[in-house]
């Protein structure tokens, strides 16, 4: 046996001999999805909660007491994880963006802790010349942290729907301001629907015989105009994260009465989380909130998804009108603006007697988004951050007694909760259930001298429902579906259609002229067609050789004559 290789091993991966061939699957549902949280304040009276004072030397003890210098000190020791009492909420993270911000700065040890890359790069004699870069969080300098907490502000770590942590301070509370938070966790993904031809852009006609060179510009053409088109459902962006997350706030601060600085600290729940913040509404307790500016449960669940939604539908419109191509029918050279570029077509009409008409038409995408709630946690703060609470369904009893020191109100804010999670309504209006009470029962039941008879023991706590789902346009999503909402956006593609005038161009002298030479061509092509079929009939091959010689013999005593001229 020959060997197909001179290296007679086996292959390191090599496909199954046996295996099946793929089947490609021209649905699979491509989607992109983001985060976005609503926080509901309950309107509780204060006596309901346990008195707690902010502790001594708290944060904003501390940034009247400490220097601007001290605290450039202190958050250097952060950036290392070198603290006992942190600045920030969560400060894991630090590590991980400021050292790759040093790798550049100090390149003989990158993965040593970013304030210690300072003074190492300092020391090394090989960059001493060199500037030294300030170490930042976020892409702010220390000083200018500084700066903001001497003055009564604490920063906070935050992320935008892309991930980027960004840098967020908030004031000195005015008094301590006890209150329970139900946060609600949406999620909103977009899934490709139908895709088919928009608006006409350009029209243009070439006359009988006419050549033209076009040029087509879109959106994408151009590094400005693409940052400022890009939106978050096809081509999600700093750029666009930002512009929703000023809707969003735009928009809140317009249905939010309650959306102040003695809440504002319930935001960002009880870390760092990516997505939007869709504001700040309080509701009411039962009867206890007659009076007062609240809302009921539902309606602050319809107007956090409103905004949401209506954002981001201002957001794609806005984009959607500067996702234009252009189509220049007047120039003849590619033409090159910073990182800006052109695409030249050559076109040419190559009827003798017609005009021939181009049609351009923009490509368009269709979105369906689908908005449902995906999870719930319950905060408890007074406005200072040490007070923070955070907890999920399964961990609300014990949450709400480290809080709540009556047993009645105990179960009066805990009944509240659970009902109102109980009574959800969705996109078309049907009540559903978002959460369920498991039982477990534990007991032992091995036989065994050196344990004591123990007596089942049931448990009770209140989760997520584990089958919850529902459906929409095939699309099936773990929670509450609120919101349905379809898009329709603009591609950088177009179509070009070719339409033949029917008029025609010549007069009755050249159109006869023209049909003369349209029947000698065909006359012609009968006259091979019939050679043709003669010498298929022909068997012998000397004389289907004799045949074409005789058909063609001025081409070959041409041939003949030329050999012999090249060999003389």
């Amino acid at each position: 046996m020959t060997n197909s290789s001179c290296n007679p091993k086996e292959p390191f991966i090599k496909l199954d001999e046996k295996g099946k061939a793929s089947i490609l699957n021209y649905n699979l549902p491509q989607s992109t999805c983001y985060r976005a949280s609503s926080y509901l304040v309950m309107d509780l009276p204060m006596e309901f909660f346990k008195e707690e004072k902010p502790q001594k030397d708290n944060f904003w003890d501390l940034s009247e007491k400490l220097s601007k210098e001290k605290w450039i000190e202190k958050l250097k020791d952060e950036m290392d994880l070198a603290i006992d009492t942190p600045i920030f909420e969560n400060v894991s993270i630090l590590q991980k963006e400021n050292v790759r911000e040093m790798q550049i700065a100090n390149p003989l040890n990158p993965n040593i802790g970013a304030a210690k890359a300072i003074s190492a790069y300092r020391s090394e004699s090989l960059y001493s010349q060199q500037q030294v870069v300030e170490p930042t969080i976020a892409n702010i300098p220390l000083s200018n942290i500084a700066d903001k907490i001497t003055k009564g502000f604490k920063p906070s770590l935050k992320q935008d729907l892309t991930g980027k942590v960004y840098l967020d301070y908030k004031p000195k509370p005015k008094r301590a301001n006890p209150q329970i938070t139900i946060a609600l966790r949406l999620k909103m993904c977009s899934y490709l629907g139908d895709y088919g031809a928009g608006r006409t852009i350009k029209t243009f006609s070439l006359l009988p015989g006419e050549k033209t060179t076009i040029s087509i510009k879109n959106w994408e053409t151009s590094t400005e105009t693409k940052k400022q088109a890009s939106n978050v459902l096809d081509s999600l962006s700093e750029s666009s994260a930002n512009e929703l997350q000023t809707l969003v706030e735009s928009e809140a601060n317009h249905t939010s009465q309650s959306a102040s600085s003695e809440t504002s600290s319930v935001g960002g729940g009880g870390g760092l989380e990516a997505g939007i913040n869709l504001g700040i509404i309080k509701i009411g307790l039962g009867g206890e909130a007659k009076g007062k500016k609240t809302k009921s449960f539902n309606s602050a669940v319809s107007d956090s998804v409103r905004n949401l939604v209506s954002s981001t539908s201002t957001h794609v419109s806005k984009t959607n009108s500067l996702r234009q191509i252009e189509i220049n029918t007047e120039t003849t050279s590619t033409t090159t603006d910073g990182n800006q570029e052109t695409i030249v077509r050559h076109l040419e009409n190559i009827n003798k007697s017609r005009v021939l008409n181009f049609v351009f038409r923009q490509l368009l995408q269709e979105f369906f988004s689908i908005t449902y709630l995906d999870d719930v946690s319950i905060i408890y703060t007074n406005g200072y951050p040490d007070t923070k609470r955070v907890t999920s369904l399964s961990g609300i009893d014990d949450f709400l007694e480290e809080v709540i020191p009556v047993d009645e109100n105990i179960g009066k804010v805990k009944a509240a909760i659970l009902k109102r999670l109980c009574s959800i309504f969705d996109y078309q209006g049907t009540r559903h259930e978002f959460i369920e009470c498991v039982e477990e029962e534990l007991s032992c039941n091995l036989k065994c001298e050196c344990l004591p008879r123990m007596k089942p023991e049931k448990n009770c706590y209140f989760r997520k429902k584990s089958d919850l789902k529902q459906t929409y346009k095939d699309i099936t999503v773990n929670g509450i579906i609120l919101d349905t909402t379809h898009r329709v956006v603009r591609t950088s593609a177009m179509v070009v259609e070719a339409l033949l005038g029917q008029g025609e161009a010549l007069d009755c002298h050249n159109q006869k002229h023209e049909e003369a030479l349209s029947l000698s061509a065909d006359l012609e092509n009968e006259k091979v067609k019939h050679l043709l079929e003669v010498m298929k009939s022909i068997s012998d091959p000397e004389d289907k050789a004799k045949f074409f010689k005789a058909v063609y013999k001025d081409c070959f005593f041409e041939e003949e004559n030329e050999e012999e001229n090249s060999d003389d």
